[in-house]
């Protein structure tokens, strides 16, 4: 809550002094709420387009066939090489943000341990 406005930085007030207590019409006016909202929908059509794009391929495919082997089956070694890339980037960085997150945890509840 801002001192200065009595306002939520946000503009949404959740319960203020007169009982007002904010509603969805409030929480869709401010635009901070929308953008990310509009965003996580593109990404969710585009991840379900790329997810029946990869049925798709998948239906005329051998049964052990990875992302690896239908590159190489339809671009060619340059697509295997660079899809190899992309996911040993894509697991680099899931391993990386596994381990902070992790981490945190454990550093958090070290101290609880002794104590118990």
């Amino acid at each position: 809550m801002n001192k200065n406005t009595g306002k939520h930085p946000a503009g949404f007030r959740h319960n203020d002094r007169s009982g007002h207590v904010g509603n969805a019409a409030d929480f869709c006016r401010n635009r901070f709420y929308l953008y990310p909202f509009f965003l996580l929908i593109a990404l969710w059509a585009f991840l379900t387009y790329s997810a029946l794009l990869f049925v798709e391929v998948y239906q005329t495919a051998d049964h052990d066939a990875g992302i690896g082997s239908l590159a190489a089956q339809y671009f060619g070694t340059a697509g295997r090489i660079v899809t190899t890339i992309v996911l040993m980037v894509f697991l680099y960085a899931l391993l990386s943000a596994y381990i902070t997150g992790g981490g945190g945890i454990l550093a958090s509840s070290l101290p609880t341990m002794g104590e118990s």
